[in-house]
C-alpha cells in the first residue's frame, strides 16, 4: 500500500483534469501502457484511463494508428469485451477511456489457485471465444491474448480487454519487440515467422491459456523466449494429458485443434471452437469434474486476500472427503483397454455401480493398467482386436484380465 501512495504522490498525472476526467489513482502498469482510475466529471462514473507509455511514439505515424485501432475496438459492442468509450492524447501520449471492472484478471485468479478444474477452465475458455468471435466478425483481430488481458468481474463473464492495441504497438516502434518477448508463450507460430496474424491466430493462443489454466503453466516454461518462440513454429504444443494423465481425451483433442501448427488445421472460426468446448464440457466424467492440477500458488497478494479471491471465484471445489464414510473404487471410463480407463478415489455416492476392491487389488490393477496403457501405444490400430474375442488383443500378455472385467458386468 504505501508503493501505491509513493507512486501516487510522485505521478504527475494524479489528479490532473484530462478531458473533462480526472485521474485519481493509479491501477496498473504493463508493458504498453499504465491504467489509472478517473472520474468522469460530466457522466459522474469512474473509468479506467490508459495511458500508453511514452517510449511507443517513436513513429512519426503511431498516434494516428493508435487512433485507428482505437476505433475499430470501439465498434466492438459484446458482454465480453471491455468497452472503449473515447481516446485522445495527453502530452505526446496517446490514452483511452475505458470500462472500469470490478474485479481482478485471469492471471492473478492462476497465481492464487494454480490451475482450474476442467469445467472452469472451459467457462473462461467459452467467455473468451465468445468475445473473439464478436471482434472477428467486425475484422478486429486481438494478437495479444493472454491471462493479463482477460478480466474476471466479480459478476458476469469474462471479459477481453486491449483489442487493436498490439498491433498499433508491434507496428509502431522497434521497442515493441520486448513486449512480443513477455508474451511470446502464447504467440501463434505464423506471427513469429511473418508477423503476420489472423483469426486464428487468436485461436491459437486461447488454445495455449487453455493449456495453462488446466496444468498450471504453459508448455516449455522453463526455457528462454526465443527458445519458446522456437518450439511454437517446429513442435506441436503437447498433450494435457502428457502432463495430468486424468485428463480425457476430449480436451487434449481440444487443445490441438486450437494449437495447430498449421492455420489451416486449426478450428476455422471462433464459432467452431465454441461447438468444440461443449463437445468436450459435455463428455467430462463426473468423478474428474472437480480435480485440478497441483500447483505451487504465486499469488502476491496477502493471505486473506487470496483466500477472498478464491472463495469469491472458484465456487466449484472439491467434494468433500468424509473418512468414515470414503471407499475407493474403480470408476471404469469407456473403453478399458484403449488406455481410457482411470483408477480414482470417489466418494461411494458419486459412482454408483462401481465396484469395491481391496487395497492391494487396486494396487495391482494400477499396475496393470499402466502396462496396457503402454501397449495401447505400441500396438497399430488393427492389432486392437485383430481376429480374437472382443476384450483381447492379439500376441499381448495379460489378457486374462478379460474374465476379471467381464465377470463384473464391465465387458
Amino acid at each position: 500500500m504505501s508503493d501505491e501512495k509513493t507512486h501516487d504522490q510522485t505521478d504527475p498525472l494524479i489528479g490532473r483534469l484530462i478531458d473533462q476526467r480526472r485521474v485519481t489513482r493509479r491501477l496498473a502498469r504493463g508493458g504498453m501502457a499504465t491504467v489509472y482510475v478517473a472520474q468522469d466529471e460530466r457522466l459522474e462514473r469512474p473509468v479506467a484511463l490508459k495511458v500508453m507509455h511514452p517510449h511507443l511514439a517513436e513513429s512519426d505515424d503511431f498516434v494516428e494508428r493508435f487512433h485507428r485501432e482505437a476505433r475499430a475496438a470501439a465498434r466492438i459492442v459484446h458482454p465480453g469485451v471491455v468497452s472503449v468509450f473515447d481516446q485522445g492524447v495527453v502530452s505526446g501520449q496517446g490514452f483511452l477511456v475505458m470500462e472500469l471492472i470490478d474485479g481482478t484478471n485471469l492471471r492473478a485468479l492462476l497465481n492464487a489457485q494454480g490451475a482450474f478444474t476442467i469445467p472452469q477452465a472451459l467457462r473462461y475458455t467459452t467467455d473468451i471465444l465468445e468475445a473473439l468471435r464478436a471482434a472477428h466478425r467486425m475484422g478486429v483481430i486481438h494478437r495479444d491474448i493472454k491471462p493479463e488481458n482477460i478480466l474476471v468481474p466479480t459478476d458476469g463473464p469474462a471479459k477481453v480487454a486491449d483489442f487493436g492495441l498490439a498491433r498499433a504497438v508491434s507496428e509502431g516502434s522497434t521497442s515493441a519487440t520486448g513486449n512480443m518477448l513477455g508474451t511470446v508463450a502464447y504467440i501463434a507460430p505464423e506471427i513469429a515467422l511473418t508477423t503476420e496474424a489472423n483469426a486464428r491466430s487468436d485461436l491459437y493462443s486461447v488454445g495455449i491459456m487453455l493449456y495453462e489454466m488446466l496444468t498450471g503453466a504453459v508448455p516449455w516454461a522453463d526455457e528462454s523466449p526465443l527458445q519458446i518462440a522456437s518450439h511454437h513454429v517446429s513442435e506441436d504444443v503437447p498433450s494435457p494429458s502428457a502432463t495430468l494423465p486424468w485428463i480425457p481425451r476430449e480436451i487434449d483433442d481440444l487443445v490441438a485443434a486450437l494449437t495447430a501448427r498449421n492455420p489451416a488445421n486449426r478450428c476455422a472460426d471462433a464459432s467452431d471452437a465454441l461447438d468444440l468446448v461443449a463437445r468436450a464440457a459435455a463428455s467430462i466424467p463426473f468423478d474428474i469434474a472437480n480435480r485440478r492440477a497441483e500447483v505451487a500458488r504465486e499469488d502476491s497478494r496477502s493471505g486473506s486476500e487470496a483466500t477472498a479471491l478464491n472463495r469469491r471465484h472458484h465456487r466449484d471445489c472439491s467434494p468433500r472427503r468424509d473418512r468414515r464414510h470414503h471407499r475407493a473404487y474403480l470408476h471404469l471410463d469407456r473403453d478399458p483397454f484403449r488406455g481410457r480407463t482411470s483408477c480414482e478415489d470417489v466418494h461411494a455416492s458419486d459412482t454408483p455401480g462401481c465396484h469395491r476392491l481391496s487395497a492391494h487389488r487396486r494396487r495391482q490393477l494400477r499396475r496393470e493398467l499402466v502396462v496396457d496403457r503402454v501397449w495401447s501405444r505400441l500396438l497399430p490400430d488393427d492389432a486392437h482386436h485383430n481376429g480374437t474375442e472382443p476384450g483381447r488383443r492379439a500376441g499381448r500378455p495379460g489378457c486374462h484380465r478379460t474374465g476379471f472385467f467381464r465377470r463384473r458386468g464391465v465387458l
